[in-house]
């Protein structure tokens, strides 16, 4: 074969046997993430794969599911609900849902063998432009990139149809343009372009993509055909084409809804694709077409333009395959070996990632899109180039070996980032670390625990979602009542606002709200004004129950909203009648602690639901006896109990000379708590390979002078690196520092002062080097990761960096007492010199949350919770008492994980007894109540139930 394009090629046995063992690969690299599901639903063991819970799933999943579901029931598209898309992928979910039901295991399965059969027509086309030997390559590397690990296996499922549809189009004019009469094959392609764009839109690129080919055919590609011939194919690609979107049209209207489809796709799709913000993280146009998505997070691009590690096949995952396909397309355009075929395929690339990257259309999931050709275009030009070492010259030869080793080391650094950031990593972990903060599992154990709690409460109960919530609907089993379920990003921008396309569908909202209005109301998004008038002019009253990632600005209405006449049996309901709560909690998985995390309301001596009330009244009698004891003005504090945030409360005044009562929501200072959320953040670096414990620190943060003795960020976790502390008045410092890499300036040249490993010895400073190397392992600032990785995650709404200068509402005013026992200001610092060591600040609710994440797993392996809650020792084998970021200690028989906190303006504890699944946070606006705080915590944590 000599690189050209074979009408009917020779298969050999062992290239259908391998397709066969890709195909069985790709069901098992892709149930990664959901062999949990399979597991539970069908009875079937995917090793290793079926490791934790399945991740849930995302909004878009859920509102398709729900959207067939509505479909099943006889509810018409775009007449009873609304979408702004075509209606084939609607249409696909909703045969989906007859057939399997509207179960989580029926959207897990469904886009599966759409993704096998889009790998062997990839293995097909690959097989007649360069051989068996492409065929599986291309086969190979289309398995392993259409996983897309930002929606972790099987997320983008609507890019899985359209890439069937379009790639089925590829082959079929692949086989129709070296013939002289396939005019039927032609119209074929065109109908499978229809299929696509029934989708979504965007495909249409493809169809102009075959017209130019069919018009520019060369003489050597086929048969010399005159301009009427080549019409006539034209008119047959596009009858094929028009045929399907007749043929939806058709049914649109036969089913009443023609003029809302039109409004809906058309006029609405395209205003979706005009008006709407561009979005925050969508990288320049050029930039998108060489690398893909930039961090989200950080706004940095991938390797080479930056150094973000951000979990996307087109930013980490196979970013060498882009490069490669990159410089790969030309060459299959205008290489010698280029035919018909070849060219065809490098253009469809370029149609592909055109799809990728329009203006103001910009959506992760389009870059699942060119996958399948770039498998394609690098297994041809790869082989391509092996073959030419064998016959060519010695330039030639040399010239192709170098390709040909470029191209595989491209494939194989792709297998190699994607197995360790995809197959290697627990489900769970990947939608709670990568995937919005864990919101996704949060809106589906609050689905379950409303759709429980409705059950006992309404017949069928209904609930309106201002947001991307749709989870709710699936996991749930809720109805809605206004046919705009789902609050798109040009609704969102402009709901209140004066546009011609969105201001008819908020006065449809409220007239469907007002005709019909729910039980439920769950405001994911901050409500536009007319919205916000009718919640609280029908007087509903938010739940306690409605977790949230944190909100923006306006968000005080964001949550769940409960009719008022049910409001009282909600709120009280916990489990279903006939089950006990026992068995309510082995039926439902334990979930992250943004799903445990309540509204936190203004302390007023009322607990949240699940602590009994003469518990709480223990607790409040206890809280205020310590305080009276000990003269302390202001405290929170926050309770969990059985794995789950339950209570919290403020008490006193937060500031003295204002008269500013503490709540629930005042932010304290965390001081030295602040040191095991800088030691999670490195322990999740070292989970990752991004991080080795026992390395030298200088590894990390090359800044760092080598010391007389190595120094390990272990040692520097258990306070055995032999770096000092403050010295003189450091502790009140009001220099500020603008980065933890500054801060290494106050002590980077004084030497250690003890071997390390020899001796325990506290050291803030310590814990600034460690956060340095946050900084560098993950090429974020410190407080952008443990925002990303930590806060968000475990729901810590308030938490931030304790900056002086910044305006932080509700935040405490710190006291401290004179020797005469007369009550102070304390002395004015700015904790920028000891950020990742004491320089945090927050609720008590945040770290109850950061402690139910910790002990949840969502934050770190359980193993490497273990290991961080076992005592370090010096290299005489004496255990320090100190764990990874922990005190350790034992109590009257309780196993005890704290830490305390003091600094001017604040005494805090952070309180764990893990064997009871308990943690009580106590934070103070006194200073030097460390020991009181210490029993007190001992105290609320006898008086709590061991199960709620």
């Amino acid at each position: 074969m000599n690189g050209q394009a074979t009408e009917n090629p020779r298969v050999p046995p062992w290239a259908w046997i391998a397709l066969v063992l890709i195909l069985l690969f790709d069901v098992w690299y892709r149930c990664h993430t959901i062999g949990p599901t399979i597991k539970n639903r069908l009875g079937l063991t995917l090793y290793p794969t079926v490791v934790g819970e399945a991740e849930p799933l995302d909004c878009d999943e859920a509102a398709y599911a729900y959207i067939g579901r509505r479909l099943v029931r006889g509810d018409v598209l775009y007449r009873d609900l609304t979408e702004n898309k075509p209606p084939g992928g609607y249409w696909l979910y909703a045969l989906a849902v007859a057939i399997g039901g509207a179960e989580e295991a029926t959207i897990r399965l469904l886009p599966i063998p759409f993704a096998l059969a889009t790998i062997a027509l990839a293995w097909w086309i690959a097989l007649r432009l360069a051989g068996p030997i492409a065929a599986i390559l291309a086969a190979f590397v289309c398995a392993i990139m259409s996983t897309d690990p930002y929606l972790y296996g099987n997320g983008a499922q609507l890019e899985q149809f359209i890439n069937l549809f379009s790639v089925a189009s590829l082959a079929l004019m692949v086989r129709a343009l070296p013939r002289s009469e396939a005019r039927g094959t032609i119209a074929a392609a065109g109908a499978f372009v229809g299929l696509a764009c029934l989708v979504r839109q965007v495909s249409f690129t493809h169809l102009v993509v075959y017209a130019i080919a069919l018009l520019v055919r060369r003489p050597s590609d086929g048969a010399d055909r005159s301009l009427v011939a080549r019409l006539g194919d034209l008119a047959a690609l596009a009858g094929g084409c028009a045929a399907v979107g007749a043929l939806a049209a058709a049914v649109l209207v036969a089913r009443g809804a023609g003029e809302e489809a039109f409004e809906d796709i058309i006029r609405y799709g395209g205003a979706l694709a005009i008006d709407t913000p561009p979005a925050p993280q969508a990288p320049p146009l050029w930039m998108r077409w060489v690398t893909g998505n930039v961090d989200p997070r950080s706004g940095e691009p991938p390797w080479p333009f930056g150094q973000t590690d951000w979990l996307v096949w087109w930013g980490a995952g196979s970013w060498p395959l882009w490069l490669a396909a990159a410089v790969g397309v030309p060459v299959l355009l205008v290489g010698r070996s280029s035919d018909a075929a070849r060219r065809l395929l490098a253009a469809w690339t370029l149609s592909a990632w055109v799809q990728v990257a329009l203006p103001r259309l910009f959506w992760a999931h389009y870059y699942l899109l060119p996958v399948p050709s770039v498998a394609v275009s690098v297994a041809a030009i790869l082989v391509d180039a092996a073959r030419r070492t064998r016959e060519a010259r010695r330039l030639g030869r040399v010239v192709g070996g170098a390709i040909a080793l470029a191209l595989a080391v491209a494939v194989l650094g792709t297998v190699v980032i994607q197995v360790r950031d995809y197959l290697l990593v627990p489900a769970q972990r990947l939608a709670v670390q990568y995937k919005g903060g864990g919101q996704w599992i949060a809106q589906r154990t609050l689905g379950r625990s409303i759709g429980r709690r409705a059950a006992a409460v309404w017949d069928h109960p209904r609930i309106f979602i201002w947001g991307a919530a749709s989870p709710l609907f699936i996991y749930g089993n809720l109805d809605g009542a206004s046919k705009h379920f789902f609050a798109d990003p040009l609704l969102l921008a402009f709901a209140g606002r004066d546009h011609p396309l969105i201001r008819p569908r908020t006065e449809q909202i409220l007239a469907d709200l007002e005709a019909r209005p729910p039980e439920l109301i769950f405001l994911y998004d901050h409500p536009f004004p007319d919205l916000a008038q009718f919640v609280h002019r029908h007087g509903y009253r938010r739940s306690r129950l409605g977790p949230l990632p944190p909100g923006g600005p306006g968000s005080d209405m964001r949550g769940l909203w409960v009719e008022p006449s049910h409001f009282e049996p909600f709120e009280n309901f916990s489990t279903l009648p006939g089950r006990s709560p026992s068995a309510d909690r082995s039926a439902e998985p334990r979930a992250p602690p943004a799903s445990l995390a309540p509204t936190i309301h203004p302390a007023h001596l009322k607990g949240l639901p699940g602590l009994p009330p003469d518990v709480v009244k223990a607790i409040e009698r206890a809280v205020r006896a310590k305080m009276k004891a000990g003269g302390i003005p202001g405290m929170a504090v926050a309770v969990v109990a059985d794995g789950q945030f339950c209570w919290t409360s403020g008490f006193g005044l937060a500031d003295v000379e204002n008269g500013t009562p503490a709540t629930a929501e005042t932010v304290f200072r965390f001081a030295s708590i602040t040191k095991p959320i800088t030691a999670v953040a490195v322990l999740q670096l070292a989970e990752q390979g991004r991080l080795d414990l026992d390395a030298p620190i200088q590894q990390y943060v090359k800044s760092f002078p080598v010391k007389r003795w190595m120094v390990t960020p272990r040692m520097l976790l258990g306070h055995l690196g032999g770096v000092r502390h403050y010295r003189g008045d450091e502790v009140e410092s009001t220099w500020h520092y603008n980065s933890v890499l500054h801060t290494l300036t106050i002590f980077r040249d004084d030497p250690l002062l003890y071997e390390p490993g020899t001796r325990f010895e506290y050291s803030t400073y310590g814990y600034n080097l460690l956060g340095a190397a946050v900084v560098e392992a993950s090429g974020m600032r410190y407080s952008d990761y443990v925002r990303e990785h930590i806060f968000r995650p475990a729901g810590m709404a308030h938490a931030r960096a304790d900056d002086v200068r910044a305006i932080i509402p509700r935040r405490a005013r710190g006291y401290v007492r004179s020797q005469s026992g007369e009550l102070r200001n304390s002395a004015l610092i700015d904790p920028s010199n000891r950020l990742p060591g004491a320089g945090l600040c927050g609720t008590a609710a945040d770290l109850a949350r950061f402690a139910v994440a910790l002990q949840s797993g969502v934050l770190l392996r359980p193993e490497t919770v273990q290991m961080m809650c076992q005592s370090q020792t010096t290299l005489d084998d004496t255990p320090t008492g100190y764990g990874l970021g922990f005190s350790l200690s034992e109590h009257e028989g309780h196993r005890e994980v704290l830490h305390v906190g003091a600094m001017p303006g604040v005494s805090a504890l952070l309180y764990l007894r893990p064997d009871d699944h308990s943690a009580v946070a106590l934070l103070s606006n006194l200073e030097k109540q460390a020991a009181a705080l210490l029993d007190l915590a001992r105290e609320i944590a006898d008086a709590l139930p061991r199960e709620l």
